[in-house]
């Protein structure tokens, strides 16, 4: 196969599988598209290989990447990060598809939450996202993030009937809207005063600019940060997440979740994490402005995710407030340039992606099953089901960072990072977040093993959400126990 061809093939083989479930919708029925989340998981699966043959062929194996005008425009590109970010939207794409077969809606019988739709624009946001994480050009950048707010705008909107659904769908075109648009103007300076739409060319240009440029430059570097915030759901273009996860079918707000979340931090990193490679004289306070900026953030979204956090009663709008949190944590590393911090901000999303897609795997089962999405569904769970009671005390232990799971490991790692980095405020403001978080985390424990629920029915598991539990499981034992094994994934990815 053609080298470039085979560069290409991880995000073309989404696309192209997109754009075939969406011809299938028009010769298929509606009764008979019970297959079609399993023929986007194969697509999925698909796209995985040609990944894996990629890195070892371009990353680990040393062959020159071919030369394309695509390539040297770095319109396209492909390397240790853009591998690393593409094996996370796969693995958070097919987790995804997992949940979503077997979902008859209304007591009509009729398919009204569109399994075919949902699983082709499944794909294309899977696409967006890689083609964020694999692009150092900023038109490139911002196409593949409207592909992906696109669908999931989408995604979230396909429960028609109910009202919950159309208001989250509503409410995230809105904020999606006004993100995009202030991440645009911001844009436009940058491109403005630089001249160029390439990430390495722009720096450059920024380095040999005079400095009556500066304010201009400051101006678009808070404006892109402030549009990025919405991708990865913290202060202040937060408010969007609790409504849209709980609105949202649960195969959908775990894929908002997870992948648009890790997609956001891709475009963040791919955009923000140069600047630390230095810049000379005055241009090098870009690296303490975004540092200042990602600190302030951080420690805002973690106090306020947390103590709203607290007042919930609703599963997903719990989980949503503590995915919230999570993108504080993700910060603290980065905001303390701490010299890990790349290295920390991808271990922490690797267990970030086992924990919460368990976690809401869970909340699908058990919401489905008593026909409530409010904490009352956990409510004796360790009668009724043992196994299901064990795989979310694992995840929530995880998601509060209690030892021997990989969120204690991923929480580890962000602390020594904001020390290294010399933010000693900054790590005990993330403690204090996390001792908070304990409360609504065990909160959620206390209702799993109450005994009030000991009369009910057994929790029937489907074969696809136990596989998605067994191994989100195992993931999140692997990173706490063996935190080598998640280390040997990056320096795999990383061709190192």
């Amino acid at each position: 196969m053609n080298d470039l061809l085979l560069l290409l093939a991880p995000a073309g083989t989404l696309l192209f599988g997109g754009a075939f479930l969406l011809f299938l919708l028009l010769v298929v029925p509606p009764e008979r598209r019970q297959f079609f989340p399993y023929l986007a998981s194969a697509f999925v699966f698909l796209s995985f290989v040609f990944l894996v043959v990629d890195v070892q062929k371009f990353l680990v194996g040393g062959t020159p990447l071919p030369s394309s005008e695509l390539l040297v425009r770095r319109a396209v590109f492909f390397d240790g990060f853009s591998a690393f970010f593409q094996g996370i939207f796969l693995f958070g794409a097919f987790f995804s598809l997992l949940l979503t077969p077997g979902r008859r809606a209304e007591v009509t019988g009729e398919y009204a939450e569109l399994e075919g739709e949902r699983s082709a624009l499944l794909l294309l946001a899977t696409f967006g996202a890689m083609l964020m994480a694999s692009s150092y050009d900023l038109l490139v950048l911002f196409v593949g993030m409207e592909i992906l707010t696109v669908a999931a705008i989408v995604l979230v909107a396909l429960r028609r009937r109910r009202v919950a659904s159309q208001e989250a769908a509503f409410k995230y075109v809105v904020f999606s809207g006004i993100a995009s648009g202030i991440f645009l103007y911001g844009l436009s300076f940058l491109v403005g005063v630089a001249g160029a739409t390439d990430v390495p060319q722009l720096l450059q240009r920024f380095a040999e600019m005079p400095w009556d440029i500066y304010p201009l430059a400051v101006l678009g570097v808070v404006l892109v940060f402030a549009g990025l915030t919405f991708k990865v759901s913290s202060v202040p273009l937060y408010l969007w997440a609790p409504d849209v996860y709980e609105g949202a079918p649960t195969s959908a707000t775990a894929f908002l979740a997870v992948v648009s979340k890790a997609a956001g931090f891709a475009l963040f990193l791919r955009l923000f994490y140069p600047l630390f490679l230095g810049l000379p004289g005055m241009w090098n306070g870009f690296s303490q402005l975004v540092s200042g900026l990602a600190a302030w953030v951080s420690v805002l979204t973690m106090f306020v995710a947390n103590l709203v956090a607290l007042r919930q009663t609703n599963l997903k709008r719990l989980l949503a407030y503590s995915s919230i949190a999570h993108s504080g944590y993700i910060l603290v590393p980065f905001a303390a340039s701490s010299p890990l911090a790349l290295e920390q901000m991808l271990f922490y999303l690797l267990a970030y992606l086992f924990m919460n897609l368990g976690a809401f795997a869970v909340a699908d089962v058990v919401s489905r099953e008593r026909g409530d999405e409010t904490l009352d569904a956990l409510r004796g769970l360790y009668r009724r089901s043992p196994l299901l009671a064990a795989f979310m005390t694992l995840f929530v232990l995880s998601l509060a960072g209690i030892p021997l799971t990989a969120g204690f490991t991923g929480k580890l790692y962000l602390f020594l990072g904001a020390m290294w980095g010399g933010q000693w405020a900054l790590a005990v403001a993330m403690a204090a977040a996390s001792l908070i978080a304990y409360v609504y985390y065990f909160r959620i424990l206390r209702m799993i093993f109450m005994r009030e629920g000991e009369g009910e029915a057994s929790v029937a598991l489907p074969w696809p959400q136990a596989t998605v539990l067994v191994l989100t499981a195992i993931g999140t034992l692997l990173g706490g126990v063996w935190p080598e094994s998640f280390f040997q994934a990056l320096t795999w990815f990383f061709g190192a």
